[in-house]
């Protein structure tokens, strides 16, 4: 019994070793980006829970001040997030949408989040995805087309219910 325990542990002491050294083999810039989308998924999946969103939308306008545009391109943005939320629990497709919104505006990416509604087998589904230069960043599924982005006035919704 003490043999198979340390032997387990062994393999996850491996294993997390193997972790750390692919993860300084990154490049700093991809590196740096990925730690920002750990965080940031944590921060925004706790804030979605304990804030109204009028709240959080004042706070992001806030804390997005905009960087110089460096090597970072939308999919590399959507690559971090994507591994970063294999690390991070309990995230749904609209943090990882806040998140990869976020990072792009940082990045000076031109971006735009939306939220669409459908009736799947008579049940309401909300999904959001993240577009940018005419393509899905993230968040695309296979019945996306399905989806109805919600609009400022309340006549999509209206449809949906119909």
């Amino acid at each position: 019994m003490k043999a198979r325990l340390a032997a387990s542990t062994n393999r996850v002491h491996q294993n997390d070793c193997r972790f750390g050294v692919r993860f300084f083999r990154i490049p700093p810039d991809r590196r740096k980006l990925l730690l920002q989308a750990i965080f940031w998924l944590v921060a925004d999946g706790v804030s979605l829970r304990l804030f109204p969103t009028r709240t959080l939308r004042a706070s992001y306008r806030r804390q997005c001040r905009p960087i110089n545009r460096g090597r970072v391109d939308a999919k590399s943005v959507a690559r971090a997030v994507a591994i970063a939320s294999d690390y991070v629990p309990y995230h749904t497709c609209l943090t990882r949408a806040l998140v990869v919104s976020r990072l792009l505006q940082h990045h000076r990416l031109p971006s735009r989040m939306q939220i669409g509604v459908a009736r799947i087998d008579g049940e309401f589904r909300a999904h959001a995805w993240v577009e940018s230069d005419g393509g899905v960043v993230i968040g695309r599924t296979s019945d996306l087309e399905r989806f109805v982005p919600l609009q400022k006035n309340g006549n999509v919704i209206a449809q949906c219910v119909a």
